[in-house]
């Protein structure tokens, strides 16, 4: 099924489509902004790739451990 769908963009964005259609990346204007909505679909949000960075690396260092780490490093070694 398809939803015909009438939009505003920046004239920057619409020149980009036009232009991919002219030089053979995109079959059509329509075609393009179908492919640029599935990629930002699949992306998600910011917040669910930082979620998946954060189960992948673990969560950024807290601050008091930062602190923690700046002590050791400023002390004299034995």
């Amino acid at each position: 099924m398809t939803t015909k769908l009438t939009i505003s963009v920046p004239d920057q964005v619409a020149d980009e489509a036009r232009r991919a259609v002219r030089e053979g990346r995109a079959a059509s204007v329509s075609g393009w902004f179908h492919t640029a909505a599935e990629h930002f679909r699949r992306a998600g949000t910011l917040d669910d790739w930082l979620a998946e960075a954060d189960d992948a690396a673990g969560a950024p260092p807290s601050a008091a451990l930062l602190a923690e780490v700046d002590t050791a490093l400023a002390s004299p070694s034995a």
